[in-house]
């Protein structure tokens, strides 16, 4: 037994006993593989299907930093179809790389196999509404770095990078592909192994996965904004073009 199952057991020994807890499952670069210093044990704690309360937390074991959720199986369920909802995928992918410790009445193995099924679930897309506002908000990301660009401001790499995040939700979105992770953004990308590591497959627009990687990796301001704004063109051109003047939505009121 590892030093991290050791830390794990001695954090379970208070839940183990607790009348409405009926499963473990443990998941994470421990599982996985290839942990770092600053990888964390994430354990998840089912309780029974009449629970009323959820729970999130941290604890450090011997020098393990165990993260832990305790939900019923009702709440996983519902954190499935949100997150699917919102172009992701994290919860299940837990679910299904995870390692169950303990399953008092089958629930996990279920929970398992419905995060697998979640997965083969297409996303929805942008509604056309929503698509126009898109297209607005990436031209005005533009307009917006080109003026500070050239007003020498401090603010562009920040403006940048978070153009460029946005400019990968949207373009994500619309192809109905799953919104990457930043803090994986580049592995995935690149690195196949980090790919099935996470249960990915490569994107599915080659061009502009070579076009992001190149627009995260320059560190020239002037490179910067020009890498943005070939990224920006190209995203026009595949959702079918965008001309600011002329540029109107119309939608419902929303007053609550």
């Amino acid at each position: 037994m590892e030093d991290w199952e050791i830390a794990l057991l001695s954090f379970l020994k208070p839940w183990k006993n607790r009348q409405e807890v009926i499963g473990f499952l443990v998941c994470g670069s421990y599982i996985t593989g290839k942990p770092s210093k600053h990888s964390d044990i994430d354990l998840h704690i089912i309780t029974s299907h009449d629970t009323d309360w959820r729970e999130r937390g941290s604890k450090f074991i011997d020098g393990y930093h165990i993260e832990y959720f305790v939900n019923p199986p009702k709440q996983i369920r519902a954190y499935f179809k949100k997150y699917h909802r919102d172009n992701s995928l994290d919860p299940q992918t837990m679910f299904i790389t995870g390692k169950i410790l303990h399953d008092k009445t089958g629930s996990v193995a279920q929970l398992k196999t419905e995060a697998k099924n979640w997965r083969e679930k297409k996303f929805n897309g942008l509604e056309d509404t929503s698509l126009i506002i898109q297209k607005y908000a990436l031209w005005d990301a533009l307009d917006n770095l080109q003026d500070i660009y050239e007003k020498k401001s401090k603010s562009f790499r920040y403006a940048y990078y978070a153009a460029l995040r946005n400019v990968l939700e949207f373009y994500s979105t619309y192809l109905k592909w799953e919104v990457y992770s930043p803090e994986r953004v580049y592995e995935y990308f690149t690195d196949p192994l980090v790919l099935k590591k996470y249960l990915q497959t490569e994107y599915p627009d080659p061009v502009f996965g070579e076009m992001f990687v190149k627009a995260i990796t320059v560190d020239i301001e002037y490179e910067m904004l020009v890498s943005f704004e070939e990224l920006a063109d190209y995203v026009f051109e595949q959702t079918d073009g965008f001309e600011i003047d002329g540029w109107v939505v119309r939608t419902t009121l929303e007053l609550e």
